[in-house]
């Protein structure tokens, strides 16, 4: 059975790297990698597209998002 994607709504609960990773236990590095590509993540900051500059950026993982996630990943 195909789980619908959750729709995000600007106003539901966010959470940040850390706070998930306290959650689930598991590094913020971790998490950040899991969510960096995930659609419906709010991800703002500077990408690396000027050749020296590193990427660096800020998520915010909104809830209906990290659900999905999680009901991907323990399956």
């Amino acid at each position: 059975m195909k789980v619908p994607p959750a729709r995000s709504n600007a106003f539901e609960q966010h959470y940040t790297p850390e706070e998930l990773a306290a959650i689930w236990k598991l590094d913020p590095s971790t998490i950040r990698r899991m969510f960096r590509d995930e659609a419906g993540v709010m991800k703002y900051g500077r990408t690396g597209t000027n050749g020296s500059r590193r990427e660096y950026f800020t998520l915010r993982i909104p809830a209906s998002v990290a659900t999905r996630v999680y009901q991907k990943r323990t399956r």
